[in-house]
């Protein structure tokens, strides 16, 4: 099957750094970019050598960057009601997607969200998405702060508020919470889509480990349509390293 990349515009996309000068192809996968004319910025996390590596650099270190490659989500259009979930470093993407709607619709849309953290030290984004978001709620699997216990508590009851117009879910998190906010979301016939965080050695086609289905996450990726998620067997149950 031949593939064609493209390089994506928007809030979500895949983007590789190389550390240094070498030329071993070892590529630190990172979670999120996010571009404009003058700026491209990604979140690490610091889960391995690589990424450990990235925290550590200061500026004037070298650094080799490709992309953003992939998928992005929908436009939004005014009279949305925009409801974002998201799980730990999940809620990068999602305060980048709230941030483009209110600089792109202002008042025109109404956006919802619910950030979901494993404690109250994991906890990030939080002013920012306040700035941007019509409604905020906090859940932390400790009860630290917020509510306690996962986002998809939180999410029937949101749902169940009424809205004249067309409401669009999208999510990111680890794969067993965005399973069932999905479910949520097509149970209610509600459009909805997810960020896939799957490991993405090479980031081109090549590999093959970040497969979902018959897809491949670092290209067909990683914004895919929640209801076709749901019928993938591999889907909802897998964990970043």
């Amino acid at each position: 099957m031949s593939r064609s990349h493209h390089h994506s515009e928007k809030p979500y996309s895949v983007g590789d750094v190389r550390i240094g000068h070498s030329h071993d192809n070892e590529w630190s996968g990172t979670d999120t970019v996010c571009q404009s004319r003058a700026f491209l910025g990604f979140t690490v996390k610091d889960l391995g050598r690589q990424s450990g590596e990235l925290t550590r650099m200061r500026a004037g270190d070298w650094l080799a960057i490709r992309g953003p490659f992939g998928t992005a989500f929908p436009d939004m259009n005014a009279g949305v009601r925009l409801i974002l979930v998201s799980g730990g470093i999940g809620s990068t993407p999602m305060h980048m997607v709230a941030r483009e709607a209110r600089h792109k619709l202002g008042d025109g849309i109404r956006i919802e969200a619910i950030m979901g953290f494993r404690n109250i030290a994991e906890s990030h984004y939080i002013p920012r998405m306040e700035s941007v978001c019509d409604y905020l709620r906090i859940t932390t699997d400790d009860g630290s702060l917020g509510t306690a216990g996962f986002p998809t508590g939180l999410l029937p009851e949101l749902l169940d508020n009424t809205h004249d117009g067309q409401t669009i879910l999208l999510t990111c998190g680890p794969e067993p919470m965005m399973a069932p906010v999905l479910q949520i979301a097509v149970d209610s016939k509600i459009e909805c889509y997810a960020a896939m965080e799957r490991y993405l050695p090479c980031s081109v086609a090549v590999c093959g480990l970040c497969m979902v289905g018959d897809r491949l996450t670092c290209i067909d990726g990683p914004v895919m349509e929640g209801d076709w998620l749901l019928q993938q067997d591999d889907f909802g149950s897998a964990h970043n390293p």
